[in-house]
């Protein structure tokens, strides 16, 4: 970290500005006419005097399915997100949450942005990726396939004020059991396995103030792949391989595998 007579970059920025006071794990940017203030992690936000800000919160993605050499299981889904605009009130601290990526399987954790004055954002988290119906979440984890009749279905998407879409079912009648279906993302749908091919992961959804997409789905076991927007993690290329995770801060679903890759973790972003 930049160090000017013994003061961080970050602390002098702190003193330097008269505006608003910012806690916690952060960084600041610039974009057009915008100042943006990207939480990696929770802390807080203070403006001295009434100020109309953007945001988006992006939950954490949930996690790649594990998997034994013989069976396909689901891409895990992407975190939640959610964007709008609210008025903070001055002197008022706002508190920034963010959530981790889940485990392989497991479902991530939700971010949030909350305080006095304003309706709490907090969507639902990414669900997990499954070898039987994939969980459900912000946006939902694949499902698994199915030797004999319809493959496992994908889990469902939460609304309530956030964009996800569900996971994508795995393959049906598959006699090599491959085929898991891609999580579901901000921005679509997770893709159908196939005998031969895991779904690819749903696409994640563009914020318009970065142009940075958040929340992608990740891929099935095995070879589902993620889809380039929103951060998802590839599925295993082989049988014998493991799951990419999701991007952190993106909020991506993890790639399906041997071992099932990990969640990307959220963010919270303030704009104004």
């Amino acid at each position: 970290m930049l160090m000017i007579n013994g003061i961080s970059s970050m602390t002098l920025r702190q003193r330097i500005s008269s505006s608003y006071t910012v806690t916690g794990t952060y960084s600041t940017s610039t974009v057009g006419s915008y100042t943006l203030v990207t939480f990696t992690g929770n802390g807080t936000i203070t403006f001295t005097s009434s100020k109309s800000i953007y945001y988006l919160v992006v939950s954490g993605g949930g996690g790649g399915s594990n998997n034994l050499s013989t069976t396909g299981g689901g891409g895990g889904g992407g975190g939640g997100y959610a964007s709008g605009t609210a008025t903070f009130t001055a002197g008022t601290s706002y508190t920034i949450t963010v959530g981790a990526g889940g485990a392989a399987g497991a479902s991530g954790t939700a971010s949030s942005l909350s305080g006095t004055g304003i309706t709490t954002v907090s969507p639902t988290a990414g669900g997990g990726g499954s070898m039987v119906a994939g969980i459900a979440g912000g946006s939902g984890g694949g499902g698994g396939a199915k030797e004999i009749g319809s493959g496992y279905a994908g889990g469902s998407a939460s609304i309530g004020g956030s964009y996800g879409y569900a996971g994508g079912p795995g393959a049906s009648n598959s006699s090599t059991l491959y085929g898991g279906g891609g999580g579901g993302g901000a921005g679509a749908i997770g893709g159908t396995g196939t005998s031969s091919k895991g779904g690819a992961g749903g696409a994640g959804k563009q914020w318009s103030i970065n142009s940075t997409y958040y929340a992608g789905g990740g891929g099935g076991f095995y070879g589902g792949v993620a889809n380039t927007n929103g951060g998802g993690g590839n599925a295993s290329t082989t049988t014998t391989g493991n799951g990419t995770a999701g991007t952190a801060n993106l909020g991506g679903g993890g790639g399906s595998g041997i071992a099932g890759g990990a969640g990307g973790s959220g963010v919270v972003i303030i704009a104004f």
